[in-house]
């Protein structure tokens, strides 16, 4: 039985940080949302590490997606790096967001 998913937990902290420092109002905090978002993008497609508790002892376990489902993910996320860059160039440039 799986206990513990290690590498989504990284996903989400990186996916949650990146979106707050994209919000934040200052340039360099844009900018470095952007770049962490980059990283949210490299690790889904990094096979899923698990704790798993087989015979009494804990181990590792490694799950990979398929690459259909990882393409449409990643396609997401494209967009919403690509809108992000958007609003740090909107920001930085002082023009008018979506």
């Amino acid at each position: 039985m799986a206990l513990v998913p290690v590498s989504t937990v990284f996903e989400i902290v990186f996916a949650v940080f990146a979106w707050i420092l994209i919000e934040r109002p200052y340039a360099l905090s844009k900018i470095v949302g952007v770049g962490t978002w980059t990283f949210v993008m490299n690790l889904i497609f990094l096979p899923q590490q698990f704790y798993t508790d087989s015979g009494g002892s804990l181990a590792l376990t490694t799950i990979a997606f398929p690459s259909t489902i990882n393409g449409f993910v990643v396609f997401g996320l494209v967009i919403v790096w690509i809108y992000m860059i958007y609003n740090t160039y909107a920001f930085v440039s002082d023009k008018e967001e979506w």
